[in-house]
């Protein structure tokens, strides 16, 4: 499971793409993930 989106800060863009990576389920309920932007475009 792949999921994009854009992160307010460079810092926390990696630790953001790790946890959007993990799992569609934190993506869809944004746990965790206060500091990123979503896109929306996601990839099963």
């Amino acid at each position: 499971m792949i999921s994009f989106g854009i992160c307010k800060s460079i810092q926390k863009m990696s630790k953001c793409v790790e946890i959007k990576a993990f799992s569609i389920n934190l993506v869809q309920k944004k746990l965790k993930m206060r500091d990123c932007i979503y896109t929306g475009f996601l990839l099963k």
